[in-house]
């Protein structure tokens, strides 16, 4: 390529790193550059696993546009695949076989992401990229009370960051900034920020979140710097993960990090003020009984009793007698009169844990009892009056078990007058570096790493709170050293082929939609910046990825990856042809005359 005759006022150039050596390859204004091994391609890269023309890229005066030429050839931005047009931002990492092409922009003022899907897109693949190579990223989330819009804010923030960053409108009072490669000391470039134009706007709060620390996913991350950002007071910079409350609730200690538990204990404490009945719903393990205990606790009856009753471990038979108590020689074995958990209760709490377990007829009896209030004992004919607060938790939809006629509605209206969903782990980012704390506190001094924290914030937490406590209980019993590392975790703690990977690939593309569907205002006279590949296309391009991990995890063997997937062989087969992921096997070779020889190394 020759130089005469290009822009070089604005400074765009392509840094193209080609085996050992790297060069710097200036952009001329406008045109269309070739790329490839070919002798006459406008950009020459000779590596392998480039093709003649592997690529062609349009040069236009307000944005560079990646398009694909070999379909059969490896062609990636940010480590995504490019199946159709890409446009290129400062300091995209473009790949074509073993060859990379950083975009360069040397101009004074890098561009801000004028919408919020592109930013949140932006955001995707920066996360991605840190999952990979295990780099931090720094989120912060910038709000504001003065009369400036969101796109002269972005506009005087651009001018202070560095061009790898990304600057993003959100709404109409929220930019957000994307810092790659910055983790705990994002604090030294915030206080630059703030010495600088943007220092002066009115009522300036800058929420920050970090990947690892604060989470892996674009939703939870936005959420944590929101919360971070209206945590703090004018001028501040709040971290997401300082915000942690910790109450002692008994002889057990209530942790709240995570801003979606910082909600629910809010609602908890206005909800224990009144006398309501509350249904409290989630998943097993996610921490029920304990907000059944703060409602309990943050109410006028603490210091009265706390009466918790597993519904799922009382048989039919026994039920009534439990619930409603019984007098001496009411049947068999009744030596004594004993006194049913609705009496033992009174003044305070009743919690009916697993409501949902009961059979028709308890839930009839259950029904009468708190509509009325009054009991009678097995063997009695006199009723007695009682005064409890009921609280009941299910891990079942009652709705649909309503719908589905194995739930009494009335009953379900009667314990469900307020509802709470405590949210799985996996929602809650935060919660898990603060529950490990609190924890690990309980033992011997003994401290969590930075990589075993990365696997533990990969991991889906069916068993929720409950999980995480027993793999460090195991962790504690068997970790001989005063820290714990990524190696001493259970196999199946964070492994990139556990298999809830495919359902949180599918858990980013519905992130992604809701990302989209959220309100956000674009600036007038701003270029929309909507990628024109629809979810189809995304959903294409997130399963490419995944297959194409499976098979380098698995060393191209397709029968593993296939079981690593979840998806049958047949089927995997022919997406490998369809995204000319035919990566060789290296698990195993055949030599002539004699049987398979394995050349992975065999661990001890």
């Amino acid at each position: 390529m020759a130089d005469q005759g290009w822009d070089r006022e604005r400074g765009r150039a392509l840094l193209l790193f080609d085996g050992a050596a790297s060069r710097l390859v200036p952009l001329p204004p406008e045109g269309v550059l070739e790329i490839g091994s070919a002798q006459d391609a406008g950009l020459r890269v000779v590596a392998p696993g480039v093709a003649r023309i592997h690529a062609r890229l349009r040069i236009l005066p307000d944005r560079l546009v990646l398009q694909r030429v070999d379909p059969t050839a490896d062609l990636r931005v940010n480590d995504r695949p490019v199946t159709g047009d890409r446009e290129l931002w400062p300091c995209d990492l473009v790949g074509l076989g073993e060859a990379q092409i950083e975009v360069r922009d040397d101009s004074a003022v890098s561009h801000p992401v004028r919408h919020a899907r592109e930013f949140h897109l932006r955001l995707h693949e920066e996360i991605e990229r840190c999952r990979r190579r295990r780099e931090p990223l720094a989120l912060l989330l910038l709000t504001w009370g003065g009369p400036e819009g969101a796109g002269e804010v972005a506009d005087r923030v651009s001018r202070q960051v560095r061009l790898v960053d990304v600057v993003g409108v959100l709404d109409d009072r929220e930019v957000g900034i994307l810092m790659p490669g910055t983790g705990e000391e994002f604090q030294v470039p915030v206080e630059r920020l703030l010495r600088g134009p943007i220092g002066s706007i009115q009522d300036l709060r800058i929420g920050a979140a970090l990947v690892p620390k604060d989470g892996m996913e674009a939703g939870a991350l936005l959420t944590a710097a929101r919360f971070a950002s209206r945590q703090a007071g004018p001028g501040e910079v709040r971290p997401a993960g300082t915000v942690v409350r910790k109450v002692a609730l008994g002889s057990q200690t209530l942790v709240i990090a995570d801003p979606s538990m910082h909600r629910l204990f809010s609602l908890v404490e206005r909800l224990a003020r009144a006398d309501l009945p509350v249904l409290i719903t989630g998943e097993t393990g996610t921490g029920k009984e304990l907000v059944a205990l703060a409602l309990h606790e943050w109410s006028a009856r603490k210091g009265r009793p706390f009466v918790a009753v597993n519904c799922a471990a009382i048989s039919d038979t026994l039920f009534e007698s439990e619930l409603f108590g019984h007098e001496r020689g009411a049947f068999t074995d009744a030596r004594t009169a004993k006194p049913g958990l609705l009496e033992m209760a009174t003044g305070g709490t009743l919690f009916l844990d697993e409501v949902g377990e009961l059979s028709p007829q308890a839930q009839a009896k259950l029904l009468r009892a708190i509509e009325t209030m009054r009991i009678t004992r097995i063997g009695s004919v006199v009723e007695r009056q009682v005064d409890v607060r009921v609280l009941a938790a299910s891990n079942r939809d009652l709705g649909a078990e309503v719908q589905a006629g194995r739930f009494r509605r009335d009953l379900y209206y009667r314990l469900g007058v307020a509802s709470l969903f405590v949210p799985p782990l996996r929602q809650r980012p935060l919660d898990i570096p603060a529950l490990c704390e609190e924890f690990l506190a309980r033992g011997t001094g003994v401290r969590i790493s930075d990589d075993a924290m990365h696997r533990l914030l990969l991991h889906d937490w069916p068993g929720n709170v409950r999980e995480l406590r027993h793999v460090l209980e195991y962790c504690l019993a068997t970790v001989s050293g005063a820290v714990i590392q990524g190696s001493d975790l259970p196999p199946d703690i964070g492994s990139r082929n556990a298999p809830w990977l495919a359902a949180e690939a599918r858990g980013r593309v519905l992130d992604s939609r809701m990302d989209a569907e959220r309100p956000s205002r674009q600036v007038p006279g701003s270029p929309v910046g909507v990628p024109r590949e629809g979810l189809r296309e995304e959903i294409r391009q997130i399963e490419r990825t995944r297959i194409r991990e499976a098979l380098l995890a698995t060393q191209g063997v397709r029968v593993e990856a296939a079981r690593v997937l979840g998806m049958p062989l047949r089927t995997l087969q022919a997406r490998i042809r369809e995204y000319g992921l035919d990566i060789p096997s290296s698990r195993r070779r055949i030599r002539p005359g004699g049987p398979p020889r394995s050349e992975t190394r065999k661990d001890p």
